[in-house]
């Protein structure tokens, strides 16, 4: 099965990135977009069981 996570991304005024998932109740946080998307997934990875057989799409939006 194949999950779909959109994350509307943000960056502070110290110039960090907020993405906050619009289907699912995760806000993270990185220094730089690359921080960000290896933390965007290290939370999904951590959220959903590894043993269930699921594919990711991932896709960044900025305002």
């Amino acid at each position: 099965m194949k999950i779909k996570l959109i994350f509307q991304v943000s960056q502070d005024p110290d110039n960090s990135y907020i993405a906050k998932c619009l289907s699912e109740q995760f806000i993270v946080r990185g220094n730089t977009l690359e921080d960000l998307r290896q933390n965007i997934d290290d939370v999904v990875e951590a959220h959903f069981s590894r043993n269930e057989n699921r594919k990711f799409h991932i896709v960044l939006r900025t305002q």
